[in-house]
């Protein structure tokens, strides 16, 4: 038994925090911290939750059809920071929230709707976004990877 318990100990220490499965805490943590930075519409932080190679696409309706618009963590800041600074009011909630883990606990992928809404000269706008993220650890954390937004509505 005490043989069995230093193993266990040895092996605790000597895994990486990468091999553990992430947990729909894990994951539901993530989201709260990106939604917390969202509200205060602080870049630094909303970055902070993705990896450094993260996707982001971007869909929106068109005169022409849809458009979908690529962008690398970097770009999808420069993004954020362009439009945080022409809104003020931003309001951000999701609905619909779906986590899926894999079944070897390496992935999860995240669907859902957002709802947001920001002042924009004075007048309201608002946007619902279909979502679909995937997350992964990575440096001993759990970060966004991939995102993909189509804009169902926007007023």
């Amino acid at each position: 038994m005490k043989k069995n318990l230093l193993v266990f100990l040895w092996l605790s220490i000597i895994v990486p925090a990468s091999a553990q499965p992430l947990t729909e805490n894990q994951v539901r943590a993530t989201l709260a911290a990106l939604d917390s930075a969202a509200a205060k519409k602080d870049v630094k932080g909303i970055l902070a939750q993705f990896s450094e190679d993260a996707t982001i696409s971007i869909e929106v309706a068109g005169p022409m059809g849809n458009q979908a618009v690529q962008f690398n963590r970097q770009q999808y800041g420069a993004y954020l920071a362009k439009n945080f600074k022409q809104v003020s009011d931003y309001r951000h909630r999701r609905e619909g929230l779906n986590i899926r883990i894999t079944e070897d606990g390496k992935t999860a992928v995240i669907t859902g709707r957002a709802l947001e809404s920001v002042k924009v000269k004075g007048q309201t706008k608002s946007m619902v976004t279909e979502e679909s993220a995937t997350l992964k650890r990575a440096g001993g954390k759990v970060v966004v990877t991939g995102l993909t937004g189509i804009v169902m509505s926007s007023e």
